[in-house]
């Protein structure tokens, strides 16, 4: 922990020290810490928004490291954490060409599946041309042998 981080902390507990114990208003706690009582407030609500999240025993961004596509998709498929995440990957239900999720692409997959540490997939499906026999790739013809 910096220096900043632990004034920061030591301010934050002095906050809630006041407004609990000392039953300080807003506006004697913005004078005793410099600053508005507006700022005072948001810095109590936000010490026991913590707390009750910790109480909770959430640990965060459950999404934390991922990019805001993938956060988005993995929200509105409802899956809320990591344990939940990684048994979807696992059974087969959080895949590309199975769900029908917005924006739940193949590199948002590759991503979830670093994110998780499973193997990274090496390349997408592939299927033949009907016509030639040359492979596609989700819809990208690829030529690979010269007529």
């Amino acid at each position: 922990m910096t220096t900043t981080d632990k004034k920061r902390a030591e301010r934050i507990a002095h906050v809630v020290r006041l407004r609990e114990e000392e039953k300080y208003t807003y506006k004697q706690i913005g004078e005793a810490i410099n600053t508005c009582s507006a700022r005072a407030r948001d810095i109590y609500k936000h010490a026991k928004w913590v707390e009750e999240r910790d109480a909770k025993g959430e640990a965060g961004d459950p999404y934390f490291g991922l990019s805001v596509r993938a956060s988005n998709c993995l929200n509105n498929a409802g899956l809320l954490n990591r344990k939940q995440i990684f048994e979807a990957m696992q059974a087969g239900r959080l895949h590309p060409r199975i769900v029908s999720l917005r924006n739940f692409g193949w590199k948002t997959y590759v991503e979830v599946n670093e994110w998780l540490g499973l193997t990274t997939p090496k390349s997408r499906a592939t299927r033949a041309c009907p016509h030639c026999g040359g492979a596609i790739v989700f819809g990208t013809y690829l030529n690979l042998e010269k007529p």
